[in-house]
């Protein structure tokens, strides 16, 4: 019982820092009068309503899962995923939480939660983007992965 404390610590301590580190950079963003969350008519004709909708769903669904993990309500959604693999999931996790810094930083005010094209728009082509056109989607990639490992929920 104790180890499973341990991974809901560990859970709790990488989604918390991956909360404050977006909350970090869209404070930079606000601060050079930016704005990170586009639900506005362009954000709708730049992405559709479904997927604007589908993005809403995927968040309430998120957070739903979990507070049912760490609470321990939702034992019916439970893999048996050996401690050797849940323990990499932690280290995905840290290692995608720095991925994601060095993403935000090259990003810098160009990043957004929604499809937009800023003034002076520019591609970036510095740090990992020399090697991958979408690291940020590498990044939730992986922690979707180390959170599945990690909680041992489907």
């Amino acid at each position: 019982m104790n180890r499973e404390i341990g991974f809901k610590v560990g859970f709790i301590v990488i989604y918390v820092a991956y909360l404050l580190i977006r909350l970090f950079f869209g404070k930079v963003i606000q601060k050079t009068n930016g704005r990170i969350l586009y639900l506005d008519k362009d954000a709708v004709e730049n992405e559709g309503r479904l997927r604007l909708f589908l993005r809403i769903m995927q968040f309430i669904t998120r957070n739903i899962a979990i507070v049912m993990y760490v609470l321990g309500i939702g034992d019916i959604f439970k893999m048996n995923i050996p401690n050797v693999i849940r323990i990499f999931g932690i280290v995905l996790g840290i290692l995608s939480l720095g991925l994601l810094i060095h993403v935000q930083m090259c990003l810098g005010r160009f990043w957004s939660t929604s499809l937009k094209i800023v003034e002076n728009h520019e591609l970036i082509q510095d740090g990992i983007y020399k090697y991958i056109r979408h690291p940020m989607y590498l990044v939730l990639i992986n922690m979707m992965i180390a959170y599945t490992l990690i909680t041992s929920y489907w």
